[in-house]
């Protein structure tokens, strides 16, 4: 005689993989990615640091040092993603928070959204990019 499973057996299956996936934080939208803490990034120091390249020097003010450098590291990250749609988001909104810049499209009535992107000021990476529709 053959022991089958009980009827219920997929569904104890599945109940158990949501489980699991739920308390394991899986999936998780853009906006709860966006909103987890970011990694503390070092505080810039300036000088000489050994790479494994070679010594590189990061000036104390970091790579991204103001508002402007922002704005044009942004362009240049998002041109050529998004085209020359990001030209019509002009004037960008900067802001600064601890050590990473926000720099986002200005909000327009007309449809097409916002570009958006976050950088590293001490070493200029690259934290997050994004565009609404």
């Amino acid at each position: 005689m053959k022991r089958r499973l009980p009827f219920f057996a997929p569904f104890a299956v599945a109940v158990l993989a949501v489980f699991i996936a739920s308390n394991a934080g899986w999936p998780r939208s853009a906006a709860q990615v966006a909103a987890s803490p970011q990694p503390a990034l070092p505080a810039p120091s300036g000088g000489w640091h050994p790479t494994r390249w070679g010594q590189s020097f990061r000036p104390k003010s970091g790579y991204v040092p103001d508002q402007k450098t922002a704005i044009e590291v942004a362009k240049a990250v998002l041109l050529p993603i998004y085209g020359e749609q990001v030209k019509s988001e002009e004037p960008f909104r900067v802001s600064l928070s601890g050590n990473v810049w926000t720099v986002k499209g200005a909000v327009r009535p007309e449809p097409g959204g916002n570009a958006e992107i976050k950088l590293s000021k001490i070493d200029g990476t690259i934290l997050y990019v994004s565009h609404t529709q």
